[in-house]
């Protein structure tokens, strides 16, 4: 039986709202990208010259084509199942690959129609639901298959152009001429609309349909009422709706010849080349990840990756930031600290900037080596000419003219909050703690401290301290002895250490050139460019976020990052808009926002997913 459906016309009235963001291009080989698809690890990229795999955390890519895998070049169809596996649709065969292993099904050997796949998706079941010109839709649950077609069900076409499938089993397709048809696991059943062209379509996370046709713009069912969008009555650029994509916030994004519109029920927002940095507004397939990464394939220009803006970037050009080379970050409830090379150190509140040199305040000198912020809110600060305690604006100076601290150049510091001790690394004098009135000096003169030269300190989650050392690796203090690792007695690759990071009841070293070593119970892991995703083995920092997700930061390679199932991802300049790779200090904010500054390029403002 088929079914006319009266439409209603929906104004929209909302203009177009600009969001924030960047499209970073993703090398391929091929000129004309097709269907991307993506599992956790990689993109899959059809194009004229095969299939691409590209790696979303290194963007290594590899091509599969005859040579290698394929039964033909040109792909016509993909998708992703719940296994991770890859389907692929060439010509008339049907592909599986498993990441590492092909097999190929077709008419010959999985009784498959002799017809050509022209789309694929799969079901909760993992059955794989396939569109042909000419030969129906085909269900195949890897051995079986099952073909509904014009001469044995009720669907109205045999050339079908897109399969989406609800929650609840309900099949979708529309075909090239005769709008779209369900399927309730009984009989199909078909919908006429304006326009019977199918282009795409797309089931919403309330299994709302989402219709994508040729002339007649996008068209929304809800189960109960047919509602059009199109360029008489709402803000599409164009009626030539190419691909749908659902993200995990429900909001629909929808690729034309005149950009990308993303569409949340209310409002409709456009992205071009005239608001943004996207080269091509001819939109040929959007995917969007389980971390609801865009990705998007265009007629010409290749494919990209859409970013929201996840940086906003501070120098010398656009903010009241006293040096572009900043060597120490810190941060309070409200403020963040900036320490540079040169000209002393910057305050920012979010609003308003304060510089604090030698010049307006008592500071002695304007080289910040580094800073905290005490569960006082009491900032001290390490020069190379002594340590600074300021308190309301108060200035403390502590040299090694007016008190027992051993060397004037700070290297770092560290706050012991359960002990109310302030603890202080230096170049060449060794370690030193101060609790407000009483110090007490570690060197290689009155203890087994293994280096004078301290690069940082940490305080593990059961209390031991430790420190890292520019020449003799790392040492922890055990009932007031050290206990020294290095390259002779421990895995340690590298004895040169400039970051420190206990994290999860382990301890983290970032080494300069032997990568990083996990410190579990006194066993070491090394992870290295050769087993890891880290991009370079000089780490210059460590931090972690909310969520105990390590981040990595290094000399040329940009920022890796390791969850608690040990997953990278790397932030580069090929990925995102970090400026360059070599990153000198990170720390995160109270709001979760990533503050990095890059080597003499000023500072950044980094979240994941947008700011």
């Amino acid at each position: 039986m088929r079914l006319v459906i009266c439409f209603c016309l929906f104004m929209v009235v909302h203009l177009f709202a600009q969001d924030n963001y960047t499209f970073i291009k993703y090398e391929i080989k091929g000129k004309f990208p097709k269907k991307i698809v993506s599992d956790d690890k990689y993109l899959y990229v059809a194009t004229e010259l095969g299939l691409n795999r590209i790696n979303k955390f290194t963007l290594q890519s590899e091509l599969f084509d005859k040579s290698n895998g394929l039964t033909g070049n040109i792909v016509t169809a993909l998708t992703v199942d719940n296994s991770g596996d890859v389907w692929v649709g060439i010509n008339k065969d049907l592909l599986w690959f498993n990441g590492s292993n092909w097999a190929v099904y077709n008419s010959q050997n999985a009784s498959l129609p002799d017809f050509k796949i022209s789309v694929l998706a799969t079901d909760r079941f993992n059955n794989i639901w396939i569109g042909t010109e000419g030969g129906g839709v085909i269900k195949f649950d890897g051995v079986n298959s099952t073909i509904h077609n014009t001469d044995n069900s009720k669907i109205s076409s045999d050339n079908i152009t897109s399969i989406d499938v609800e929650d609840v089993g309900i099949v979708w397709a529309g075909t090239a001429e005769n709008g779209v048809n369900s399927y309730n696991g009984k009989e199909w059943t078909n919908y006429d609309l304006p326009d019977n062209k199918i282009e795409c379509l797309a089931i919403d996370n309330n299994n709302k349909l989402w219709v994508g046709t040729n002339k007649g713009g996008l068209i929304k069912y809800d189960g109960n009422t047919w509602t059009a969008y199109n360029q008489q009555n709402s803000k599409i650029p164009n009626n030539l709706i190419q691909t749908i994509e659902i993200d995990r916030n429900n909001n629909k994004w929808l690729g034309t010849r005149a950009g990308i519109v993303k569409f949340d029920e209310y409002e409709f927002t456009l992205f071009n080349s005239l608001n943004t940095d996207l080269p091509d507004n001819n939109i040929v397939s959007i995917n969007i990840d389980k971390r609801n990464i865009k990705y998007i394939t265009t007629f010409s220009k290749g494919i990209f990756k859409m970013e929201a803006n996840s940086w906003i970037f501070y120098d010398q050009t656009n903010s009241g930031l006293a040096d572009n080379d900043v060597q120490s970050i810190a941060i309070d409830k409200n403020k963040v600290i900036l320490g540079t090379l040169t000209k002393g150190f910057s305050v920012f509140d979010g609003t308003d900037w304060q510089t604090i040199n030698n010049i307006n305040s008592a500071l002695p000198d304007n080289c910040i080596k580094t800073a905290i912020i005490d569960n006082k809110g009491i900032y001290w600060i390490g020069t190379e000419k002594g340590l600074v305690r300021i308190d309301n604006d108060n200035f403390t100076n502590y040299n090694s003219q007016n008190s027992p601290i051993p060397n004037d150049i700070i290297n770092c510091l560290k706050f012991d909050e359960k002990n109310n001790f302030l603890w202080i690394g230096t170049f060449s004098g060794g370690l030193a703690r101060f609790d407000g009135a009483n110090w007490l000096v570690y060197n290689q003169t009155n203890s087994s401290i293994p280096s004078n030269t301290i690069s940082c300190i940490e305080i593990d989650n059961s209390g031991t301290l430790w420190i890292g050392t520019f020449d003799a690796g790392v040492a922890k203090l055990v009932d007031n002895n050290w206990v020294t690792f290095n390259r002779t007695n421990s895995a340690l690759p590298h004895n040169k250490i400039y970051s420190v990071k206990a994290l999860n009841d382990k301890l983290w070293i970032g080494t300069f050139g032997g990568g990083l070593v996990q410190v579990d119970k006194d066993v070491f892991t090394v992870f290295n460019q050769n087993n890891s995703r880290i991009p370079n083995n000089a780490i210059s920092c460590l931090t972690a976020d909310g969520n105990n997700n390590l981040y990595i930061g290094t000399f040329g390679g940009g920022i890796s990052v390791l969850n608690s199932d040990m997953e990278w991802l790397v932030l580069n300049e090929q990925n995102t808009k970090m400026p360059h790779g070599k990153v000198q200090a990170m720390i995160f904010d109270t709001e979760g926002k990533l503050w990095t500054s890059f080597s003499k390029s000023g500072v950044a403002v980094y979240k994941e997913g947008g700011l």
